[in-house]
């Protein structure tokens, strides 16, 4: 076992007395402070569960850790309302979210940055310093002369306030609580306090104030000191790593020099004339011994969560020993810090004592010695003085074995994905259902780089802001390369083409067969055309060139002529686009929206449309023919219904919700005359044909529903 005594330690915290109770018990320190007993250290669940509880320890960190902390500051819920849902078939409903600001005590000892956070096990701030949810945050050092934080200060007033001087504080302000169920969810942080690892010699010195000198050479990559005491925050330190100690004028130094080389003849010194044995060995029975030992520890592979590594000892034993060391360490070291500490705790069964002259009578505790003759290095853990006679009591002295291969096990953790800036979309396309819509409907749709959490969106109308809402899910967006050429709406598309660049580049377009193609597969809308693609090829890097495209969907035939370069893509998926009910009065009125976005930054991401209450169109007229009659002129035409979308033969399509009536409108050099009909053809007299024999005539045929008419089916011809 290691050796150290207490006797700086019982003067600096207890003054003379405590030092001359610190020098009575410091030659039984193994057992009374390092070795097996009722010694309660630190525990990594210790790091593991955040508090808030008065009187809690904040851990001394060392190097980088992953720590809970203690929450030390905290404000009331705060309520926000917001809408959700929306659309056909899911009503509107106001959602009550919750946001608190708070400060958590990480560390009594100044750290120098926060890398991860973690909220209930989720990864809420990457290694890149973004946040996954929305918060203010900034770190508190944890220097003695550190200011009061202004946000405490503004809520609590400066009379009130503390700084919390001596403490690193992580701040959260206005953390948005929704994702963890409207409460603050359990903080985990990796932090820590230094920028490399921390040299065991110097971490021993500044967690005993100065009291331990070692001259170890060893380093631990991060640890949390922490416990009832001095010795419980250093114990494990000094006992897994063999480090040896002893009291040097009132401090405890590793041992220097040689070890003392005992000769035969000072072997055996007896008083009064009866002699001694030279040397006494006596072994502890195997059944006092642990057969096994099991050291847990913090994997940074694993992202500081416990890991495990046992060592067994093929020796006999009854007991499994279970050790809790607050450090981190690769699988290799831990592997090692148990195989060496299984390995003391069988030697220090093995006992020597041996009498020396009173020569001899300048040893301590931590002294190394030597029999002359050996080459085994024995440490001295008891050293009495009686009768002109000094007696040492030594066990074999720290070794360190060859290092084993060992496994951490697969990690389980979340990427740390990043978050992009927000790309907005505003598109308004026909009904999607079976029926026109009373209120004009236009969808908002957002994408990003990167991970994707729920983005606020302010609208408003002209200068009017509409109700909050939220983009809970990605949607597929884009926009194209080259222009769309022209093409009909009746046929299937073979020859037409359109390359198109997605803007998150994860994201993934596919083709669809014919079958589902006609059960409205692949629906896009580009430009005000919606369309439908069957071939989606992948070009690399989140480009697609759509091809065997049905063109014209739903009514939007009049769009396949007017498309251009880089004009917006969005593919039709309910589940990501947001939609917006608006008053039939805003038709010719302009749109806009701003994103808010975890990454987003001024100037906001934003998008403007002018609203033309498409949803609520009927759908235009088909098939307009004119024929000359002796009375006039007469026009036919043939009417289209949202609830038939499929061509079926002999089957007439079913009807629209609302009674037919179109608007028959020609056009010519002697004018322009307007009809309406309740039915599907009309005879012009001649006297109102605003054309004479030989001359253009434009005849076009609207639509009319109860909110808005159709866009417009044109013929042109000659008299």
């Amino acid at each position: 076992m290691a050796t150290l005594v207490l006797t700086a330690v019982g003067t600096a915290l207890g003054g003379p007395l405590g030092g001359a109770l610190g020098s009575l018990v410091g030659q039984t320190i193994d057992q009374q402070l390092l070795g097996p007993g009722p010694r309660k250290g630190p525990r990594l669940g210790d790091l593991s569960v955040q508090t808030s509880s008065y009187g809690s320890q904040i851990p001394r960190l060392y190097g980088t850790m992953r720590v809970a902390g203690t929450v030390v500051w905290a404000t009331d819920l705060k309520e926000e309302e917001a809408i959700e849902g929306g659309g056909k078939g899911s009503p509107e409903a106001i959602a009550y979210r919750y946001s608190a600001s708070l400060a958590v005590a990480l560390s009594s000892r100044p750290i120098i940055r926060v890398k991860r956070i973690w909220a209930d096990g989720k990864l809420i701030r990457g290694a890149a310093g973004d946040f996954k949810v929305r918060t203010d945050f900034r770190l508190v050092a944890g220097d003695e002369d550190q200011p009061v934080d202004p946000l405490i200060a503004s809520i609590e007033t400066i009379d009130q306030s503390t700084a919390f001087r001596g403490l690193a504080l992580a701040i959260f302000e206005n953390f948005e609580l929704a994702e963890f169920g409207n409460r603050i969810p359990l903080l985990t942080f990796e932090v820590e306090a230094d920028a490399g690892e921390v040299p065991l010699a110097y971490l021993l010195a500044d967690a005993s104030a100065g009291l331990i000198e070692a001259s170890d050479d060893q380093a631990v990559a991060g640890y949390a000191a922490h416990g009832r005491s001095i010795a419980d925050a250093i114990a494990p330190l000094v006992d897994l790593n063999g480090i040896e100690l002893r009291e040097e004028m009132g401090k405890l130094r590793s041992p220097s020099g040689s070890p003392a080389e005992i000769a035969g003849d000072e072997l055996g010194c007896g008083t009064e004339g009866k002699s001694v044995p030279p040397t006494q060995r006596a072994r502890a029975s195997s059944a006092d011994m642990p057969t096994s030992l099991a050291l847990t520890y913090y994997d940074p592979t694993r992202d500081y969560q416990a890991g495990q590594m046992r060592a067994a000892s093929g020796a006999g034993g009854v007991r499994d020993e279970r050790i809790e060391y607050p450090a981190v360490l690769e699988a290799e070291g831990a592997k090692l810090l148990a195989e060496n500490a299984l390995s003391r705790r069988w030697a220090s069964g093995d006992q020597l004592t041996i009498s020396l002259p009173p020569a001899r009578i300048g040893m301590k505790p931590g002294d190394r010695l030597r029999l002359s003759g050996s080459t085994f290095i024995w440490a001295a853990r008891r050293v009495t003085v009686e009768a002109m006679r000094t007696t040492v009591e030594a066990e074999p002295a720290p070794r360190v074995t060859v290092g084993l291969p060992a496994d951490p096990g697969r990690p389980v953790s979340e990427a740390d994905a990043t978050i992009g800036p927000t790309e907005l979309r505003l598109i308004e396309p026909p009904a999607l259902g079976d029926d026109i819509e009373a209120a004009i409907r236009v969808y908002i749709a957002g994408s990003n780089v990167g991970a994707w959490k729920a983005v606020p969106v302010e609208t408003r109308i002209g200068a009017e802001p509409l109700a909050p809402l939220s983009l809970p899910r990605k949607a597929v967006i884009g926009r194209a390369g080259a222009a769309l050429d022209g093409g009909s709406a009746l046929l299937l598309d073979l020859k037409g083409e359109v390359a198109i660049q997605l803007s998150d580049p994860a994201q993934r377009l596919r083709n669809a067969d014919d079958q589902a193609l006609m059960s409205g597969a692949n629906l896009a809308m580009l430009g005000d055309e919606l369309i439908q693609f069957g071939r989606a090829d992948d070009l690399g890097g989140g480009a697609y060139r759509l091809s065997r495209l049905l063109r014209g969907r739903r009514g939007t035939e009049w769009s396949c002529d007017h498309h251009g370069s880089g004009e917006a893509f969005c593919l039709i998926d309910p589940a990501t686009l947001r939609p917006i009910d608006l008053a039939r009065s805003s038709a010719d009125a302009v749109i806009g929206a701003v994103a808010h976005g975890l990454s987003d930054a001024s100037p906001w991401p934003s998008a403007q449309r002018l609203l033309s209450g498409e949803a609520m169109r009927p759908l235009s007229p088909c098939h307009v023919q004119t024929r000359r009659a002796e009375a006039g002129l007469h026009v036919a035409w043939t009417r289209r219904s949202h609830r038939g979308w499929a061509w079926l033969d002999t089957v007439e399509v079913a009807p629209d919700g609302f009674a037919e009536l179109y608007r028959l409108t020609i056009r010519g050099p002697a004018g322009t005359r307007s009809f309406e009909t309740g039915s599907g053809s009309m005879l012009i007299a001649w006297a109102n044909v605003p054309a004479a024999a030989g001359q253009v005539l434009g005849v076009s045929v609207v639509r009319v529903g109860p909110f808005a008419a159709s866009r417009e089916t044109v013929l042109t011809l000659i008299i």
